[in-house]
C-alpha cells in the first residue's frame, strides 16, 4: 500500500535541479496550494554557444515559473508540469544555444515549458523529482531533469 501524501503537511519545497528547466541547473522553490497542484520559481543559468558549435561568450540567465498537477494523492506521485522560462537577458544570448542539449534561445523572452515527471516526498522532508520537458525556444526541444531538496 502506497503511503499518504505529504504535500500539504509540508507544502513548501526548496530544491536543486540538474539540467531541467534551467538548461544546466537551477534553485527552485514552490508550494502547494492542495494536494494535487502546487506552482513554483527558480533561478538557474547555462553557458551558450554558436550555431557553428563555438563558445557563445555569455551566460543565459533563467527565471523558470511552473505549475505541477499530481495525479495521486501519495508520498510518489506521477506529476505532469507547465510553465514558461523567462530568459533574464534575452537581448543578450538570441541567436545563441544552451551549451548543454539542442535549445536555441530565442529572440523574445519567454520559452515554454511542460512535461511530466515523477516525484516523492518523504515523510522526513527529502524530496525527488525527475521529468521529461519539452521546451519551446527557437523550436521545440526535448529536454529531462533531475531534483533533490527538502520540504518543510
Amino acid at each position: 500500500m502506497a503511503a499518504d501524501s505529504t504535500r500539504t503537511l509540508k507544502p513548501d519545497a526548496a530544491s536543486f535541479e540538474a539540467m531541467g528547466r534551467g538548461l544546466l541547473w537551477s534553485v527552485n522553490y514552490d508550494r502547494t496550494l492542495i494536494d494535487s497542484m502546487a506552482v513554483g520559481l527558480g533561478f538557474g543559468t547555462v553557458g551558450t554557444k554558436t550555431a557553428t558549435g563555438g563558445d557563445g561568450g555569455t551566460m543565459a540567465y533563467l527565471l523558470p515559473l511552473y505549475y505541477n498537477y499530481y495525479f495521486m494523492l501519495t508520498q510518489g506521485s506521477i506529476y505532469a508540469t507547465a510553465g514558461v522560462d523567462f530568459v533574464i537577458n534575452s537581448g543578450s544570448v538570441k541567436n545563441l544555444g544552451a551549451a548543454t542539449g539542442n535549445v536555441d534561445f530565442p529572440s523574445y523572452p519567454v520559452m515554454p515549458v511542460f512535461g511530466a515527471g515523477y516525484e516523492n516526498r518523504s515523510a522526513s522532508g527529502f524530496m525527488f523529482r525527475f521529468a521529461l520537458y519539452g521546451i519551446w525556444g527557437d523550436g521545440l526541444d526535448p529536454w529531462g531533469g533531475f531534483s533533490f531538496g527538502y520540504c518543510f
